[in-house]
């Protein structure tokens, strides 16, 4: 197998960062852009964000509607488009060599979406009805206000957040290296207005309902650190949470450690769903096991992510789309590059893997038990 070779780490041409991972035994090429969003945005921007979602792939200035989906499922999958709270992402596939009209596309997305009067009256009126299943929305992508959104509005935060400056894409496969920076080269859009930040969002609310999220905001820990005390607590049967919140506590059929971001930067949490949730009885017995966390809790947490890479499995800890974990697949990899150089985090996940295995039980354990004193309970509807 031809090893990846990450040839640009990052370049910026007119603000936009450019991430480039050639696979030479790779049957496509993988294109996924990351627009960075303020921390503060109002509910009202993000209503119009989660319409733009959902109005994005109806058309461009260069794109119709079928030509987008026919170009986009030369490979058998559609478009991807999805909202976290600190990033838009937009990703798809083309075969191989087919960078030219891969940097074409995700430049007229990013730049030159139509949002026509009739599909934006339509997506508005379906938005309340849209049924968001309770795992991918108890990680969460902030409030969101588009009562009586007008285009205008949606227009206008389109215009000031997919900017040069908040944009990063990787490419990955089989291309020719430069393409991407070329089509972005001459992107110098007018000066963006001051968002107005409006109210801090309510972020920690309780539903009386059954997923619980355990939240500590907790990205100033070193990355390899905080995804490996994720692994601790909750991937698989030897995590925390399987062990104390469903064996000893009965409370859980689905629990997960879970790294994702967050309003403040990446946060650290254990989710999990239950009929009968105690949320402060869990947050305090998982505090308690921490507390005997030993050498083979370390061994254990280390072996797991390190044999899941090995089977091609993924990262299950890592959430940065809501709707689902990090695999190991090129597209989710080019996403993670993309995020990772927008948000100054190691681009390679080999780096990643090879640092947690230099990670200590006293710096696992600090990190796990400063997430039980700080986690604050989220319970989603």
């Amino acid at each position: 197998m031809i090893a990846s070779i990450l040839l640009a780490a990052q370049v910026k041409v007119a603000a936009v960062r450019i991430v480039e991972i050639i696979e030479p035994a790779a049957a496509r090429v993988e294109i996924q852009a990351v627009v960075s969003l303020p921390p503060s945005l109002s509910p009202r921007e993000r209503g119009a964000l989660m319409i733009i979602r959902e109005m994005l792939v109806l058309g461009t200035d260069n794109y119709t509607k079928n030509r987008l989906l026919d170009l986009a499922l030369l490979n058998g999958d559609p478009i991807r488009v999805s909202l976290s709270f600190d990033h838009f992402r937009i990703g798809f596939s083309l075969p191989a060599n087919s960078e030219d009209v891969g940097a074409d596309m995700v430049s007229n997305l990013l730049r030159n979406a139509l949002f026509r009067e009739d599909e934006f009256a339509s997506a508005l009126a379906l938005a309340p009805f849209r049924s968001y299943p309770a795992w991918p929305s108890a990680l969460g992508n902030g409030e969101r206000d588009f009562r009586s959104l007008r285009l205008s509005e949606l227009r206008q935060v389109y215009q000031r957040l997919f900017r040069p400056e908040n944009v990063t894409v990787a490419v990955g496969g089989v291309f020719t290296s430069g393409a991407f920076l070329r089509k972005f080269a001459d992107w110098a859009p007018a000066p963006a207005r001051a968002i107005n930040p409006g109210k801090p969002q309510e972020l920690y609310k309780s539903h009386p309902v059954n997923t619980v999220a355990l939240w500590a905001d907790l990205g100033d820990v070193p990355y390899p650190q905080l995804e490996l005390t994720a692994i601790a607590l909750g991937l698989g049967k030897d995590g925390a949470a399987f062990r104390v919140v469903r064996n000893q506590l009965g409370q859980s059929y689905r629990q997960e450690g879970v790294v994702s971001p967050g309003p403040a930067g990446l946060r650290l949490g254990v989710v999990y769903q239950s009929s009968a949730p105690d949320a402060p009885a869990a947050l305090a017995a998982l505090a308690k096991d921490i507390e005997t966390w030993s050498d083979l809790t370390l061994k254990r947490a280390q072996a797991t992510i390190k044999a899941l890479d090995a089977l091609g499995m993924g990262y299950s800890s890592v959430y940065l789309d809501p709707a689902g974990p990090l695999t190991s697949s090129l597209p989710d990899r080019c996403y993670w590059a993309a995020y990772a150089a927008a948000h100054k985090l190691p681009q390679d996940r080999k780096l990643v893997l090879t640092a947690m295995g230099s990670v200590s039980l006293d710096q696992l354990k600090s990190t796990a038990k400063r997430w039980a004193s700080e986690a604050k309970i989220v319970i989603t509807p």
